[in-house]
């Protein structure tokens, strides 16, 4: 899974950065949106995760940007700001999930793989009352599941 990490803290960045990679995430990490080469480079991850204090701008115009041009890549913002507005802010942009600071790393993972899992198109394909998941190699009807070979 690629995920896009725009974080102006160097010292944050880098310990999730090295933690993400840890997990077998492939991560590309921005300051901020100044070092994209437009926002139009987002689309190219899986997942962007956002912080919304980023020195010079907000990452609230970042994810406005990035709707408004109709790239509909999962964000989830992770951010200091815990207030109920906040949060309907960046909702009503478009953030698909919102964590605050502190937060402990594997929620972060956890939280990650819903949102990509949620988003994806997968591998399931539904025929009458069976399911076939392609990527877990079973099939899946009536309740009953069996493991392809």
């Amino acid at each position: 899974m690629k995920v896009l990490l725009v974080e102006d803290d160097v010292q944050l960045g880098e310990s999730l950065k090295e933690y993400l990679e840890g997990e077998g995430f492939e991560v590309g990490w921005v300051v901020g949106s100044e070092e994209l080469a437009g926002v139009e480079v987002i689309a190219g991850f899986d997942v962007v995760v956002l912080d919304l204090i980023l020195g010079h701008e907000s990452g609230e115009e970042l994810l406005e940007e990035m709707r408004k041009k109709g790239i509909d890549t999962p964000v989830l913002v992770l951010t200091a700001k815990r207030t109920l507005k906040d949060k309907e802010v960046c909702f009503g942009l478009g953030a698909d999930d919102y964590l605050t600071k502190p937060f402990e790393p594997r929620e972060l993972v956890l939280r990650l793989k819903a949102l990509v899992r949620r988003t994806s198109p997968g591998d399931v394909v539904r025929v009458g009352d069976a399911e076939i998941d392609l990527s877990g190699r079973t099939v899946r009807r009536k309740g009953k599941e069996f493991r392809l070979s």
